[in-house]
Parts: structure tokens; sequence; C-alpha cells
């Protein structure tokens, strides 16, 4: 389900975005060579849409900024699951860092972090300059 929806999202620009993050597609040929990681646990198939779309938006946003900021990163974890009635979606990267205490979150995070909040969620972000980012996103999953 996450899959065929992340191809529908991508509206035939990308015929598979999992590709694309796996080291495949054109806009990762020149930053990233085999040292991809994108695990998709079996346990996000039965979440509702609503999570589902708020799932694919935040990893491609924060792969997207990893990608775009992170300067001579060589390698980039992806993982998604649901543990404990919460999506926890988790994006590493081993590029420059930043420091928190002087950079701002541009407008990506800053969606990021309102994406996860309006669902009930938090972001939580770990790096120091060159040590690479750590982000971790959860959101409780409300039975309808």
């Amino acid at each position: 389900m996450l899959l065929q929806l992340f191809t529908t999202l991508r509206g035939g620009r990308q015929t598979n975005p999992i590709a694309a993050w796996s080291g495949e597609g054109p806009a990762w040929n020149d930053h990233l060579v085999g040292s991809e990681c994108l695990n998709i646990d079996d346990s996000v198939n039965g979440m509702e849409e609503i999570y589902t779309i708020a799932s694919y938006r935040i990893v491609q946003e924060l792969v997207n900024n990893a990608v775009k900021h992170a300067k001579r990163i060589t390698k980039l974890k992806v993982h998604l699951a649901v543990y404990e009635q919460h999506m926890v979606i988790r994006v590493k990267d081993n590029g420059i860092g930043f420091d928190q205490q002087k950079n701002k979150w541009g407008f990506g995070l800053s969606g990021v972090d309102e994406r996860a909040r309006s669902l009930g969620g938090t972001l939580d972000i770990g790096t120091s300059v060159n040590k690479g980012v750590k982000v971790s996103v959860r959101i409780p999953l409300v039975a309808s």
C-alpha cells in the first residue's frame, strides 16, 4: 500500500520513488553511491491514509534536506515503522550537520515539525557540526 501510494503521489515524474531513495534515481547519483538504506517495516501496511500520506511527505522532505544540505554525505538511512501504536520515522545521515544554536530551522524542517504536531506527534533532531544529522518523528496512531 505504501509503495503504491508513493508511486501515485509522484504523478509519474519518478515511477518508483523507493528506487530513487535507494540510489537508482537521478537525484541521488551525484550524492550517494551504494551507502543508502531504506527500511519500510511491514507494520506500516495497515496505516490509515492520513498517516501514509504524512509519512511520505515527511520522509520526502527529510531526504531532500539531507541531499541538499548535508554536503559530503556518503550514508543515508531511512526507517519507517509502527511501534507501540506510533508511526516512527528516523532519518540519519553522515553529512556536515549543523549547530542548532546558530542555525534556525528553514521551511523544510518547520514543515515537518508542523505536520508531525498536527497529528499529535513530535520531531526530535540530533546534530552537531561535522557529526551528521539524526531526525526522529513520532506520531501516535489514533484508531478511527
